[in-house]
């Protein structure tokens, strides 16, 4: 993106020395415009991969609205985090895995196991 921002550059200081250099520049701005919107989207589809995987105090960090800087969740990511957890006490204690906590089996009634067979085992 930035060679491309350099060639734009370029040709927009030489537009009316290039023949068609109007229509050059215009395309080039529109490239980086597709360019800019497609990193855009990849930094949204990154943030949403690792929400998942984040308790549930910080998940909307990964929101579509935090600004994206050099950094993926903005430049003043520490601050977020130290406001969350000075508002919500659960934030400030370390988590345990929620599997750890459960009592019984994990899977559910719709897992592995045929419903035909009455969820008796059976592997389909």
């Amino acid at each position: 993106m930035t060679a491309l921002a350099r060639l734009t550059d370029a040709i927009l200081k030489r537009v009316n020395e290039i023949k068609g250099g109007k229509v050059l520049a215009q395309e080039a701005i529109d490239n980086i415009s597709l360019l800019a919107h497609a990193n855009t989207e990849l930094n949204n589809r990154r943030k949403e991969l690792i929400k998942p995987d984040l308790h549930t105090d910080y998940k909307h960090l990964c929101s579509k609205s935090t600004t994206v800087t050099a950094e993926l969740f903005g430049d003043d990511l520490s601050k977020q985090v130290k406001h969350i957890s000075e508002v919500n006490p659960v934030g400030r204690k370390e988590t345990t895995s929620t599997v750890t906590r459960r009592k019984g089996p994990t899977h559910s009634n719709f897992g592995y196991k045929s419903q035909s067979s009455g969820g008796r085992g059976k592997i389909v």
